[in-house]
């Protein structure tokens, strides 16, 4: 749990949003992943922006129905009915029409993941609510809530948000944080940034929509005792006179000590024990990798493609029947060696000894590869690869990042981090919009074109 003086802490640390800076918000939605989020959350915040005449809109994740999974008088359907009535009750006191909810009704306790089948899905749906919205901020809760519907909800918000035309500001509200969590998950501080807004003049509106969620802050259903309740021991984390917000920076990687991108002396070495030592050949996840891969690119045919570190060239060969012309570079000469044996019937393929980003081709491509490469590099050649993958893409030129995304000590980056930075340039208008993203078991697939 969160302390008071921890809590005191942060609020130190906290810019004042002023009633001026409210109106600045323009169009707001509000994401809550349960019915009740949105009033304990940020409440106050709400009326006081309905206060100022500026338009407020609820999005609710999940249906709510698994709050007590074992009453008889309110099976699921009941009890997601039971909420709804109940969120739409407290939007009335927060002054915020019924017009202005809407219900996702994804499945309580099981909001997809990134790694869930249907995330795609909800992140679709999740963006045709926010286009028909257009908003200028977004209210969410935070990335690292401890509670995983918390954090699925920010997750399909991120995403969804990516493939908007222009990008909201997103402040970020806390809920079990208070109750669940400690300071340490709010380690990195150059991260974040803190905003705080006094609800004072609001703070009885806002019990009054608190309270409108009967179903979960008493005893109104009475036949399952291992049902969710709000007690006075949680409430009490809500029952301040400001409300505090995190805006995140972009990320930094998970280990920062390894400021040195990984040499091709490295490769070297690992190669010298054995033509295939990743199974390029042989393993099952790299057949679904390239099944993927190869899935995953929507044109028939590529005038001019690149693909950075070839290894043996099985990917290479596979990829070859759909570009006109292809570049393949590998640093290490062990597998280049034998990716041109593999290959040395396709005349249009080039092989050639490159370590990017120090090498670069001077060509323009309408096709960049980089697969299983990324998270070998430093933040700082991360970055320059980037600018120079961007630079030489033609424009509507489709650039397709693949990684494995579990953590490898050894690695100076992770495969998250790596499609994540590149998600940033998104946000940050940065010549590329996101296209696709797919995320499997193991490893994870972004599609990026040109502007």
């Amino acid at each position: 749990m969160v302390t008071k003086t921890e809590r005191k802490n942060w609020q130190q640390q906290a810019t004042e949003i002023s009633a001026e800076d409210l109106k600045q918000f323009g169009t707001t939605v509000v994401i809550a992943p349960h019915e009740d989020d949105e009033s304990l959350g940020c409440g106050g915040t709400i009326a006081l922006l309905r206060q100022l005449d500026v338009p407020v809109f609820v999005v609710f994740v999940s249906d709510g129905s698994k709050s007590h999974p074992n009453s008889k008088k309110y099976p699921t359907e009941k009890l997601r009915e039971l909420r709804e009535t109940e969120a739409l009750k407290a939007l009335q006191i927060l002054n915020v029409p019924a017009a202005n909810a809407s219900f996702m009704r994804l499945k309580d306790t099981a909001v997809p993941n990134l790694a869930s089948p249907d995330f795609d899905a909800a992140v679709q749906q999740m963006l045709e609510i926010l286009k028909a919205i257009n908003p200028k901020t977004i209210l969410v809760t935070w990335e690292k809530d401890p509670h995983p519907d918390h954090r699925s909800s920010w997750q399909i918000l991120n995403q969804a948000v990516l493939q908007l035309k222009i990008q909201p500001r997103i402040l970020q509200y806390l809920i079990w944080i208070w109750e669940l969590g400690k300071q340490a998950d709010v380690t990195q501080h150059e991260l974040v940034k803190w905003f705080q807004v006094n609800i004072k003049p609001v703070m009885e509106i806002k019990k009054k929509a608190v309270e409108a969620h009967q179903s979960q802050i008493g005893r109104l259903i009475d036949d399952d005792p291992e049902g969710f309740i709000l007690s006075p021991e949680i409430l009490v984390h809500f029952d301040y006179d400001e409300e505090l917000f995190i805006e995140s920076k972009p990320s930094v990687p998970a280990h920062p000590e390894k400021t040195n991108s990984l040499s091709a002396d490295f490769f070297n070495e690992f190669y010298s024990h054995g033509d295939d030592p990743w199974h390029f050949e042989s393993s099952p996840y790299e057949r679904s990798k390239y099944k993927a891969t190869l899935a995953a690119l929507p044109r028939e045919t590529y005038q001019s493609a690149f693909e950075i570190g070839c290894s043996i060239g099985v990917l290479t060969k596979m990829l070859a029947p759909k570009c006109k012309k292809l570049l393949a570079v590998e640093p290490a000469d062990v597998p280049l060696q034998k990716a041109k044996e593999r290959l040395k019937d396709d005349v249009h393929v080039s092989l050639q000894k490159m370590f990017v980003p120090q090498d670069f081709p001077q060509e323009s491509f309408d096709l960049i590869l980089l697969s299983e490469v990324g998270y070998f590099l430093s933040w700082e050649d991360l970055q320059k690869l980037a600018d120079l993958m961007t630079e030489h893409l033609e424009p509507g030129g489709q650039l397709l990042l693949v990684h494995w995304t579990p953590v490898v000590p050894e690695f100076p980056l992770t495969g998250d981090e790596v499609h994540d930075y590149f998600l940033n340039l998104c946000r940050q208008k940065k010549h590329l919009k996101h296209v696709l993203h797919q995320r499997h078991e193991k490893f994870r697939l972004d599609l990026f074109e040109k502007n």
